[in-house]
């Protein structure tokens, strides 16, 4: 004989546990949306050694919640990618994906910005081939030349362009 309470509470626990693992397998994923980004750092850190820059890798360390992600080791302006060339002078690459290789932040644009018109070497990179092109003319170029290359190479999109754009109004 069956128990038409004990069925409901059954079925309301059936139910739930089904929602709960299509919940964690959408969280799970949100966590390899960077391995495209992952894989181009690999080949970027082999180019990077044969071209005589000295790359540390800086994680962000992101955790995944059911709210999203929160960042928990770096604020979002540091890049992927920190070190050194040869000659002692600072270097900053950031990391995208082929598919999103102008996908850079405000923040992220700024940062390079800054470090840039430093005298450092900054780049946002897809690929180790394109880093290796910007380096190699930025090695034999003097200062002056070396800021506005590199600030001519980081890659912009439309939003971006209109907030640096909205920047240049501002005097406060």
């Amino acid at each position: 004989m069956s128990n038409p309470r004990r069925d409901t509470i059954l079925a309301a626990l059936d139910s739930y546990s089904k929602k709960q693992v299509k919940k964690d397998k959408a969280t799970a994923n949100k966590g390899k949306r960077n391995a495209p980004e992952k894989a181009v750092e690999k080949e970027v850190l082999k180019k990077a050694n044969k071209l005589g820059l000295d790359l540390t890798v800086v994680d962000s360390a992101r955790t995944f919640t059911d709210q999203g992600h929160t960042t928990t080791m770096t604020s979002e302006p540091v890049t992927d990618l920190m070190g050194d060339c040869q000659g002692g002078i600072a270097a900053y690459v950031e990391l995208k994906s082929p598919q999103n290789r102008t996908n850079i932040s405000y923040n992220q644009y700024r940062f390079l910005e800054r470090k840039i018109k430093r005298g450092c070497f900054g780049a946002c990179v897809h690929s180790a081939e394109r880093l290796e092109s910007i380096y190699l003319v930025w090695k034999d170029m003097d200062f002056s030349g070396r800021i506005k290359f590199l600030l001519g190479e980081l890659p912009t999109n439309k939003k971006l362009r209109q907030r640096l754009k909205d920047d240049e109004g501002d005097l406060f």
